[in-house]
């Protein structure tokens, strides 16, 4: 299920097609907002001095450069987030801690009778066991907004596109900063939108994010122009 959301500040866009959609594809006389990016350490959480910044990609928890899942067997989140949701994570009572874990494996994935790969349980279960505990590969944003940079004759259609066209650029950012295998991983997941205009990053995350609703990114964020800041921290 697609739970990606559209909007333009408090404007919201209709939700547009999916599935094979003729003429998808990055418009004609759009390019995406390219994001100049200052690094900033992995601890901050005051941003005053960055009013224009309207994004921060940073590593949750936060672990060195170079840093491998031997020494960090809970691994690593990449997340896009605004410079609120940062702070809310850092100021989570005990964050970070390490995952729990169930005392032993409750579950594999193979083929379903039914048709693709299913989950299935290896001992009896009650309400609420924990099955299995992990931390998600990518955070970020649900939402796609409209660009700033749009030519004035751009139909409904054409700002779709263009909002997915930026979107997978937000994507891109955080990819690439994935660990190889988390890099593997994400490429390996299933894309169910290859035909709407997505790009292969973001068709992957639409097919499979979901909202968790722990934390809200407000109504009055909006795609950074030209030329605004991306904060980058480890």
């Amino acid at each position: 299920m697609d739970r990606t959301e559209y909007g333009s500040g408090k404007v919201k866009l209709p939700k547009p097609a999916y599935g094979v959609v003729k003429g998808a594809g990055k418009p004609e006389g759009f390019e995406p907002t390219e994001y100049k990016c200052k690094i900033v350490p992995a601890a901050t959480t005051d941003f005053d001095s960055h009013k224009d910044v309207h994004l921060t990609a940073t590593c949750q928890p936060s672990v060195l450069i170079g840093a491998t899942f031997s020494q960090h067997p809970d691994r690593w989140t990449e997340c896009l987030v605004t410079p609120a949701i940062k702070r809310e994570i850092l100021s989570t009572p005990g964050y970070p801690k390490p995952l729990n874990r169930p005392p032993g494996k409750r579950h594999h994935i193979t083929q379903s009778p039914n048709g693709g790969l299913g989950v299935f349980a290896t001992v009896d279960l009650k309400v609420g066991d924990l099955i299995f505990s992990e931390r998600a590969i990518i955070i970020s944003s649900p939402k796609i907004y409209q660009p700033p940079n749009l030519p004035a004759h751009f139909t409904t259609f054409q700002i779709h596109q263009a909002a997915l066209c930026q979107k997978e650029k937000e994507i891109e950012i955080v990819f690439g900063r994935l660990h190889p295998e988390q890099r593997e991983a994400y490429m390996a997941l299933w894309n169910s939108h290859k035909e709407d205009g997505s790009g292969p990053l973001l068709g992957i995350f639409r097919t499979n994010a979901f909202h968790a609703g722990f934390y809200d990114d407000g109504e009055n964020f909006c795609i950074p122009s030209v030329g605004e800041l991306l904060l980058i921290s480890f």
